[in-house]
């Protein structure tokens, strides 16, 4: 059996409410090659870089639970930001993570004065990328104000996600929208553990459709639950090889950053 396989009862639940960039880790994780990068990573052979990684993360921890950091080339909702030291161009408002509902991970680099921060919850995430030496607790920060045209909206909708979470204590749901083709990538992921674990097509069907569905339609000569796991299979490969990183492109960005206040709740 594959590690990955879904086992959770509740999986189509979870997996229901999963953001874009949940996605993309569930079908990277799966990959052969990814887990076996993962298993030589101290041996330097590969870069993280390669998979659109900070650094490498446990294919066998689930979206829930993992803390992947994303490189700010390959995922456009990666907020770059800089510690701000001109007290005269101070807004007042810092960096405050205390009561902080979510999960919080930082990830720092030796070589350089970067830290990125990683927040998570049910599902959801929001990364900033901070330049800069000094304590980030109370830190006062800016954002750029150039930036290219096809991040921009994205970060622009990333910074207002940041500025929720640090009045609300919380990532609210609505500022993070579930991925709409959630049931049909559930079972995606389903034909692909399944395919992964060897298993024959009609059991993969089975977990897919359910028993009774299987039963009642799998001899039909039209085949099409037969074609329906076959593309199932196809289209959870191609994901799982490289595809993932459409999850990571602009999606509800205008949506998000053009919302008004910060309503509690």
């Amino acid at each position: 059996m594959v590690k990955s396989q879904i086992s959770m009862p509740d999986a189509r639940a979870w997996l229901a409410g999963l953001s874009r960039r949940g996605w993309a880790w569930e079908f990277l994780r799966r990959s052969p090659e990814y887990r076996r990068a993962f298993e030589c990573r101290d041996e330097g052979d590969s870069s993280p870089a390669k998979w659109g990684l900070l650094g490498f993360e446990d294919p066998d921890v689930d979206a829930l639970h993992a803390d992947v950091f994303w490189r700010i080339e390959d995922c456009a909702e990666v907020l770059p930001m800089a510690l701000n030291r001109d007290v005269n161009l101070s807004t007042g408002v810092t960096l405050n993570l205390e009561g902080l509902s979510c999960r919080v991970s930082f990830l720092k680099y030796e070589m350089t004065s970067r830290t990125d921060i990683l927040f998570c919850e049910s599902g959801r995430f929001l990364q900033i990328a901070i330049l800069g030496n000094g304590d980030l607790s109370g830190a006062n920060l800016v954002v750029p104000a150039l930036d290219g045209p096809n991040s921009i909206m994205a970060r622009t909708a990333s910074l207002r996600r940041l500025n929720d979470l640090l009045f609300n204590k919380h990532m609210r749901h609505v500022l993070y929208p579930p991925e709409s083709r959630a049931p049909r990538l559930t079972n995606v992921l389903f034909a692909l553990d399944g395919w992964l674990a060897h298993k024959p097509q009609r059991e993969i069907a089975a977990t897919m459709f359910g028993n009774a569905r299987v039963e009642r339609e799998w001899n039909d000569p039209r085949e099409n639950l037969r074609d329906r796991v076959r593309r199932a299979i196809g289209y959870g490969q191609a994901l799982m090889n490289g595809d993932y990183r459409r999850f990571l492109r602009l999606t509800f960005a205008r949506r998000i950053a053009a919302m008004q206040g910060t309503p509690r709740g």
